[in-house]
């Protein structure tokens, strides 16, 4: 072959374009994301799903176990209540409350302290002492008030206190059950849910709107 032929082929060679590297296909890779988002969808739902539930049901569950604890422990204080009159004859303390007889209600309550503690403890609160367990004077109606209170820690306290007569003094206890506490703290939990929601329906119209662009 020729010098100058040589040459000539060197030359072409030289300025021939480059063949370009084969890239990733940026539509394969989009195609690829949304399959695995087809097969992954549903436990992607169930996981939004579970999150607000667990989020927003807690609050609801742990107020409604609240009052559910207040309510029984204000049944168990009048049935105590209710048995530490029962140690008296009828009008006795009633008595002793007129005359001023501070020494024979002294000795009566120091005497019916331990029988309300029992009383409680049988309705399921063992953890009531002496310290948990109040009795005063009520002067008005001539009666005496049992009181007790219990300490939750953070959660605060429970208190309920009732007359000989078994019946409730001061703030009745709120209403107990799911569905109250469901109405002062769903709201929450409905705002998750509804959130959770349309992050499921997402998933189903985020890849049936790619599929319609793709076919376009």
């Amino acid at each position: 072959m020729a010098r100058d032929d040589i040459r000539l082929m060197a030359r072409q060679i030289a300025s021939a374009p480059a063949e370009p590297r084969s890239a990733p296909s940026l539509a394969r890779s989009g195609a690829d994301g949304m399959q695995a988002l087809r097969k992954w969808r549903p436990y992607l739902a169930a996981a939004l799903l579970l999150g607000a539930l667990i989020v927003g049901g807690l609050p609801v569950l742990s107020l409604s176990g609240d009052r559910d604890d207040h309510a029984r422990l204000a049944a168990a204080v009048q049935q105590a209540a209710q048995v530490a009159g029962a140690g008296a004859a009828p009008g006795e303390v009633a008595g002793w409350i007129r005359e001023r007889d501070l020494p024979a209600l002294k000795a009566f309550y120091s005497a019916q302290r331990p029988r309300i503690i029992e009383a409680l403890h049988g309705a399921g609160f063992e953890e009531v002492g002496s310290g948990n367990v109040t009795i005063r004077v009520d002067y008005e109606d001539a009666t005496l008030i049992i009181g007790v209170q219990l300490d939750r820690g953070v959660d605060g306290s429970l208190m309920a206190a009732a007359d000989l007569n078994g019946e409730l003094v001061g703030r009745a206890p709120p209403p107990a059950g799911l569905a109250p506490a469901f109405a002062e703290q769903g709201g929450t939990l409905g705002l998750l849910l509804a959130g959770a929601g349309l992050g499921c329906a997402a998933l189903w119209v985020v890849p049936a709107v790619a599929r319609r662009r793709q076919g376009d």
